[in-house]
């Protein structure tokens, strides 16, 4: 997959770290959030020693979570501009909430 050839812009309202993040892959357990100008947004432990996750499944975890403000910028962009008609299928019903709870959450709206 290539990266997108835009930037996404973060909402005035939003109050987190804008993006893009970067994630360090993890090394025994330990992994880091960092911002655009090397700051740190969030440091992740897999746990205790007894209960570590794998590495693969904490370099997952990092990367989702440095993901998060490009998809929050997609989904808002994608709400915003879909051409579709909501009330087309079940699926997109479900689809389309699934999106609506998502950017409630990401916005600190439940």
């Amino acid at each position: 997959m290539r990266e997108p050839t835009q930037t996404p812009t973060p909402d005035q309202r939003d109050t987190f770290t804008p993006g893009p993040w970067t994630a360090t892959i993890p090394w025994g357990g330990f992994g880091s959030i960092e911002g655009p100008n090397g700051e740190l947004v969030f440091g992740l432990s897999a746990g205790m020693p007894n209960e570590r996750q794998p590495p693969d499944v904490c370099e997952a975890n990092v990367r989702l979570i440095a993901a998060a403000p490009k998809l929050l910028y997609a989904a808002r962009a994608i709400k915003r501009t879909c051409p579709c008609d909501p009330d087309a299928t079940r699926e997109f019903n479900v689809a389309w909430g699934l999106l609506e709870a998502a950017l409630f959450e990401a916005e600190g709206r439940v």
